[in-house]
């Protein structure tokens, strides 16, 4: 593994946790690296790294339905396609664990970036199922990982959450069963979130109760908030979920000495497919290309500009070019030093 200095990684993790949503992501984002011990990228990267040395498969659970649309969001499968495609190239297959009603949406989405032998695999409503599902698949698969990008999370009485503080456990299949039961059994396991909702949140449970709105108290029935309890072995928190999950993906390029693919142009198309697919975005809750609010003229007006998108994927695009020299990612890091905003 590569040394290269956590200044390199605190770029990336300072650039895609951003508070786009102005929802105390910056709160969480302190709070996640300090209970990390450092970016949170580079820390699940490392894990990342050291656990797919077995080559043994990951598993990637991701897709949010938005209740009010009955659709899933454009937030998480982008991103989990972006990590598969990356472990690809390392040699490991992925597996993607979601909700029925949006299998046709996740499919549509890695088909997009030519992901075409996909294993996607439904996981059961129940709890009861749920369990035994769990078991099965940690017994059969073997995973080497399990990572969440952008999953809804239960809260304490085991009710999941949007973040209007109602109660979507309807239309969630209960995964934080599965990555219970594989941190029992010591499979290292990556929780990426932007809310507070999210599986891996349960790390920093106490500030999501502390600063995000319904995070102690929500507007269901139970009244126990939408923080979540699961914990992971990792935790990274972004401004956007699929952020967190191209920072995790670039992460693993820089220390496994691997190019890195993904771009403004991919992005956009990524998008695109996304929202062709049906899904919506989770502030409007209508079909749409763009990501809790950030909308596609957004992101192309920043990728001419100096502004978010250009110091991101500009430091992207390096890592595409395969400069993986700590004197030129330092550098890159050190132009980049001023606070960058949408």
């Amino acid at each position: 593994m590569p040394t290269i200095g956590s200044d390199v990684f605190k770029q990336l993790d300072d650039l895609t946790s951003v508070d786009v949503g102005s929802r105390g992501v910056d709160k969480l984002h302190v709070a996640a690296t300090k209970i990390e011990g450092g970016p949170t990228c580079m820390k699940a990267a490392e894990t990342l790294c050291n656990s797919v040395q077995t080559k043994r498969p990951v598993i990637l659970a991701t897709g949010f339905t938005i209740i009010s649309a009955g659709r899933g969001e454009t937030d998480g499968p982008p991103g989990a396609a972006i990590l598969a495609e990356q472990l690809e190239k390392y040699g490991v297959r992925t597996v993607v664990i979601t909700d029925r009603h949006l299998v046709p949406l996740i499919r549509s989405v890695f088909e997009t970036l030519e992901l075409t032998d996909i294993n996607i695999r439904i996981f059961p409503q129940t709890r009861e199922q749920a369990k035994v599902e769990a078991e099965n698949i940690l017994r059969v698969i073997r995973p080497s990982t399990l990572i969440a990008v952008e999953r809804c999370g239960w809260n304490k009485l085991h009710v999941y959450h949007n973040m209007l503080g109602e109660d979507i456990s309807s239309v969630t299949a209960p995964l934080d069963i599965l990555f219970k039961i594989a941190s029992q059994a010591r499979i290292a396991t990556i929780g990426i979130g932007d809310g507070g909702n999210e599986i891996g949140m349960g790390k920093i449970r106490s500030t999501v109760r502390r600063y995000v709105r319904y995070g102690k108290v929500c507007r269901c029935p139970c009244k126990a908030g939408i923080a979540n309890i699961t914990k992971t072995t990792n935790l990274i928190v972004s401004g956007v979920s699929n952020w967190g999950a191209y920072a995790l993906a670039a992460s693993f390029s820089i220390l496994s000495r691997l190019p890195y693919s993904h771009n403004g142009k991919r992005e956009l198309a990524l998008l695109q497919a996304t929202a062709d697919a049906g899904a919506v975005d989770e502030r409007s809750g209508i079909i749409s290309s763009s990501v809790d609010g950030v909308s596609p003229s957004i992101m192309r007006r920043s990728l001419k500009s100096s502004t978010f998108w250009q110091n991101l994927l500009g430091f992207l695009q390096l890592l595409s070019r395969k400069i993986l020299s700590s004197k030129s990612l330092k550098q890159y890091s050190q132009s980049r030093t001023k606070a960058v905003r949408l």
